[in-house]
C-alpha cells in the first residue's frame, strides 16, 4: 500500500472523504479515542488493502482450509517484521480453541511465521466462542 495512511489502523486515507480524517487519524480510530479505548489499538500495519479480492483469498485460506493461499503472505509477514519489528524474538499467534483448530486443521497466524525461527509458544484458547 502507499499513499496517506491512518497513524493508528493504518487505513488508506486517500479514499476517505476529508470530513472523516483529522490530525492523520480516521473517523473510525478518532471515535475510539474519543470514548477513551484508544488505547486497545497500538499499531496496525496493514500489506495489502482488504477489497473484493484479497476478501476472496482470505475466505480460501480462512474458510476453505487452503494452507497454501496463506503461505503466499508468510515471506511479506516475516520481512516486515524484521524490517519495523527488528527487536521482536517471539510472535505469538493468535491462539485458537481446541475445537476451532480441529475444524480449520491449522492455525492461520501459525502459518504465517513458520520457518523464519520465531518462537511461537504454545498457546490455546481456553474459551470457545462462536464465528
Amino acid at each position: 500500500m502507499s499513499g496517506p495512511i491512518c497513524l493508528k489502523c493504518d487505513r488508506p486515507l486517500e479514499k476517505l472523504d476529508e470530513n472523516y480524517i483529522e490530525d492523520r487519524h480516521c473517523s473510525d480510530c478518532l471515535r475510539w479515542i474519543k470514548k477513551g479505548k484508544g488505547a486497545v489499538l497500538i499499531q496496525n500495519r496493514s500489506f495489502y488493502e482488504f477489497n473484493a479480492f484479497m476478501k476472496g483469498v482470505f475466505a480460501l485460506y480462512k474458510f476453505r482450509g487452503d494452507v497454501e493461499a496463506g503461505r503466499v503472505f508468510s515471506h511479506m509477514f516475516n520481512k516486515e517484521i524484521a524490517r519495523s519489528y527488528h527487536h521482536v524474538d517471539r510472535v505469538i499467534p493468535i491462539p485458537l480453541s481446541e475445537e476451532r483448530l480441529y475444524e480449520r486443521g491449522f492455525n492461520q497466524c501459525s502459518v504465517w511465521i513458520e520457518g523464519f525461527g520465531y518462537e511461537q509458544g504454545d498457546f490455546h484458547r481456553i474459551k470457545h466462542e462462536e464465528k
